[in-house]
């Protein structure tokens, strides 16, 4: 005889649910069958993304545009939004010394009337 867990009747072995109360028989674990025992994994700290803007290369690219320029050919595989902050940077600083130099130009050109 078998008894429920849930009632705790006893019933026929040859039936796997309790004809009392209908749950299902559950054997005690048999020690091949013991839950492995639970480790709690150590801390491990989320390495920072690679993909993530790096200011010093932004102001890199801004100074000397050609290096914006050609970080974004190198990064735009691999790390695309790094490659697009390079690059969008290296237009800035080509673009402010286009227009640094127009502004020099016209007040030297004043200066020499």
């Amino acid at each position: 005889m078998k008894t429920c867990s849930q009632c705790g009747k006893q019933f026929p072995d040859e039936y796997d649910f309790c004809m009392h109360c209908g749950a299902q028989y559950a054997a005690a674990p048999t020690p091949q069958q013991a839950p492995a025992p639970y480790y709690q994994q150590p801390y491990q700290p989320i390495p920072a993304p690679a993909d993530v803007p790096n200011t010093g290369m932004n102001v890199l690219s801004c100074f000397f545009p050609v290096v914006g320029i050609i970080l974004y050919f190198v990064w735009k595989d691999q790390t695309p939004n790094k490659a697009k902050k390079a690059l969008k940077w290296g237009l800035i600083g080509f673009a402010a010394s286009i227009a640094i130099g127009l502004i020099y130009g016209i007040i030297i050109g004043l200066a020499g009337l």
